[in-house]
């Protein structure tokens, strides 16, 4: 998971690439919505991602 495209919608082609798919299968994401879910989901896996880093160390 990666900071910017979780802060702006326009971070990366892959969002608004992710965003157009959920929106062609008739699921409504807003980017205000998709701002709320990164922030919920960025830490625990930037957690696990340090985590795994200091255990393989």
């Amino acid at each position: 998971m990666d900071l910017g495209p979780n802060l702006s919608v326009t971070g990366s082609l892959a969002t608004i690439l992710w965003l157009n798919a959920l929106r062609r299968e008739g699921l409504a994401m807003s980017a205000w919505r998709f701002l709320a879910l990164g922030a919920v989901m960025m830490p625990p896996a930037l957690a696990l991602a340090l985590l795994g880093l200091w255990a393989s160390l």
